[in-house]
Formats: structure tokens, sequence, C-alpha cells
């Protein structure tokens, strides 16, 4: 690639860190279970092959896309209070106690960021060790979470939005369990239970990334991004 020049460093530069600030904007969102106005504020707003994806399933478009992270969300506030209310009656079911109890982190630690020559496009990984709480019928889920993300970002009208984000989880644990367990590895389970089978034709399901398990050997994943000039040069995550 050609020698860039400083003005190019300085917008770069400038890329790199509105990149890593809608990255993080995701997940401060995303812990305060406001997936309607992140979907509105900081995913494109003019591809429909916006996407999600995790160790087996894919949202491959805006449809499919809205239906998992903005009207799921909805019925799962629903529910989760509704289990909170039968443990604790004293927490009544209305709109402002949707989300009591859940509580839901996931930090990003080692950016690895590459904007594309033609600053129109960025790539970009990141681990994340976090948590999630919530209330359930069985009582409470208390996990530890350890996943990695692959995202792909667009510039729109001078704005960096999320393109594809690809969630590689390698482990939810209960806090008083272990990961090395598969029975309790809920990750390594996914692929088993009812809930993360198709019903429908919305999702595909597939295997996109297989989580931790005492036999598995590290890899290179998600792959790291490399220089690149288009998008075209390289792959999605």
């Amino acid at each position: 690639m050609k020698e860039l020049s400083f003005e190019e460093k300085v917008q770069r530069s400038l890329d790199y860190q509105q990149v890593q600030n809608v990255a993080s904007l995701h997940e401060y969102y995303h812990a305060a279970l406001m997936h309607k106005e992140e979907y509105e504020n900081i995913w494109s707003r003019k591809r429909d092959d916006i996407s999600w994806t995790n160790n087996n399933q894919k949202m491959p478009n805006r449809k499919s896309f809205h239906k998992f992270y903005v009207e799921d969300v909805v019925k799962m506030k629903t529910t989760s209070l509704e289990a909170l209310h039968k443990q604790r009656p004293d927490i009544e079911i209305r709109p402002e106690n949707y989300g009591a109890g859940i509580l839901w982190c996931h930090t990003l630690t080692t950016p690895v960021i590459q904007i594309a020559g033609d600053g129109q496009t960025a790539k970009g990984i990141w681990m994340s060790w976090g948590h999630v709480t919530g209330p359930n019928p069985d009582g409470w889920m208390c996990t530890w979470a350890y996943e990695k993300y692959g995202m792909d970002f667009v510039k729109e009208d001078g704005e960096w939005k999320i393109w594809h984000l690809h969630t590689f989880v390698d482990f939810y644990s209960p806090v008083d369990g272990s990961w090395t367990n598969p029975d309790t590895n809920i990750a390594a389970n996914r692929e088993k239970s009812e809930a993360f089978q198709p019903k429908e034709d919305w999702f595909e399901s597939g295997d996109y990334y297989t989580g931790y398990s005492p036999s598995t050997v590290p890899k290179m994943e998600p792959k790291p991004p490399v220089p690149y000039y288009t998008f075209n040069e390289t792959f999605s995550y």
C-alpha cells in the first residue's frame, strides 16, 4: 500500500478512535437493554445486509436482525419480569419494571482495528470478559461469560456504523460451576437446546464457531483483520 500523507494519517487516527467508540457504545446500549435505540443510532441505516452471527445462528439481513435484536428483547424483558414477580411479588408487572433484575456486562479488550485504504469501511476484533445475570422460571441465571467479537463497519454520511457483528462465544458458565464442565458450559451446549433450533425461516442455523471444551485446541478465531483497500478485497465477519 502507498505511503499515507500526513492528512491521511490524521484521518486514519480519527477513524480508528471513532470505530472503537461505536464498538464500545454497542456494549453500553446492550447493558442498558436499549436495543431499539442502538439499532437506530449506531447500526447501518442504508444497507439491508446488516447481520448478527453467533456460534449456531446467523441473522443475515435487516428483517431477521430486527426480530432477533429488537423485537425479541422486548419479549425477553416481559417474560423475565414475570419470572421475577413470582419470586418477588412486591416487584409488580408494569412497564417501568421491565428489565428489573437483569445485569449484562460485556467488556471489550485487546482491539485490533483496520481502516480500509479507501476510508469507507473498517474491521475490528476484540476479546470480551463479562457476566450475565437475570431472573428465569427456575430462579436466577448468574454466569461468567467469555467471548470474542469480529465486527465490520461502514461509513455513512461521515459517521461510522456497525455493518456485521459476529460473537465467538467460548463459554457462559454458572458462577458456582466450571467452564471445563461440558454439561454446564452453556455455549458448548447451545446446539442441543430447543431455544437454539430453527423454528422459523428468519434466521440461518449452522456451525459458525465451536465454543470451549476440554477437548478444543485454541485457534486464531476470529481472524485478525489485515490491511486492505476496498471491502471486496477482504472477508466478512
